[in-house]
């Protein structure tokens, strides 16, 4: 396989090493001082570790951005304040974030963060995670995150199963969303997971803070979904929601699921609280639908469609 996976005529092997970055190294592809589009990174690894480190490839200017891929064949480890990102600062879509590890292998993200975004008119380029067992910890976050009138990227997740754990850390948002805070509108996030686990504040999420609309979420996990807020007073679970504030409108919610379990603020929610309208939600479970709030203190446990002022009506299925 070609570490470019674009170039088929590039080199093979049959086995990879591991790469370990570490101790605040930078690799970084963007070129601010040209106003240019910048370049690629390739990395593939048999394990990847990169700890306390940055790669980047933001676009400056107004063509196309580039890509960034990791591939660890058992392993991707982010940690200790990573930050992979691809930005669109100018007129041009920002580059694409890709990670991925062979099906029994591992991408894990603790205090990390793998950002696309846009701070202009160029939208976000997506982001896409496909592995064996997908971990984010202790404010970790997989996200395209707009504050201009460009759009944001598609977030897709494919794994065996999915364990998101803010529990670490109770004053940061452990997810994998977009997050829209300009007049562009935040992107559709899907996961498909054969099992997901949500604790603390931890969330799946659409979610838009300005003008613009939130997407739609969506999570197809044949086993079993459990969601615990764990009594905290932050919201936990799968959202597509417009904030105070927002004029924009809540995105669709799709969950189907073999069981499902929400306690303790947990929620399955397409809902705004500022001027837009909320979304639908449509919930299929196969087996059991377990829904537990004694735990929860000031945030709302269940599934909902809301509008929080007057406005359009909304429903849940």
């Amino acid at each position: 396989m070609p570490v470019d996976p674009r170039n088929a005529a590039a080199l093979t092997v049959g086995n990879f090493g591991p790469v370990d970055i570490k101790g605040g190294s930078k690799l970084d592809v963007g070129n601010p001082g040209l106003l240019a589009a910048g370049g690629s990174v390739f990395i593939h690894a048999g394990t990847m570790t990169i700890d306390a480190s940055e790669i980047g490839a933001d676009n400056y200017g107004s063509g196309s951005g580039g890509v960034i891929a990791l591939r660890g064949e058992t392993q991707v480890a982010l940690s200790n304040g990573t930050s992979v990102h691809a930005a669109a600062l100018g007129s041009g879509g920002g580059a694409g974030i890709f990670i991925s590890t062979a099906p029994s292998g591992m991408i894990s993200a603790d205090a990390s963060l793998v950002l696309t975004g846009s701070t202009g008119s160029g939208s976000a380029g997506p982001i896409a995670a496909t592995t064996g067992q997908l971990t984010l910890t202790n404010g970790a976050e997989l996200a395209s995150i707009t504050q201009g009138t460009g759009n944001g990227g598609p977030v897709a997740v494919s794994a065996d199963t999915v364990l998101i754990d803010g529990a670490g850390n109770p004053k940061a948002l452990t997810a994998i969303g977009s997050i829209t805070t300009g007049r562009g509108t935040a992107s559709d996030v899907a996961v498909s997971a054969g099992t997901l686990t949500i604790l603390a504040n931890g969330e799946i999420v659409s979610l838009t803070a300005g003008p613009g609309n939130a997407g739609n979420v969506s999570l197809s996990a044949p086993g079993a979904v459990s969601i615990d807020g764990t009594s905290t007073n932050f919201q936990a679970g799968i959202l597509s929601q417009a904030n105070f504030g927002s004029s924009g409108n809540a995105g669709s919610v799709q969950v189907i699921a073999g069981s499902l379990s929400l306690v303790n603020t947990a929620q399955v929610s397409a809902s705004t609280f500022g001027l837009g309208a909320g979304g639908d939600v449509n919930v299929q479970v196969g087996g059991k639908l377990s829904i537990n709030g004694s735990g929860s203190s000031l945030i709302t446990t269940g599934i909902q469609a809301l509008t929080f002022l007057p406005g359009p009506r909304t429903r849940a299925t």
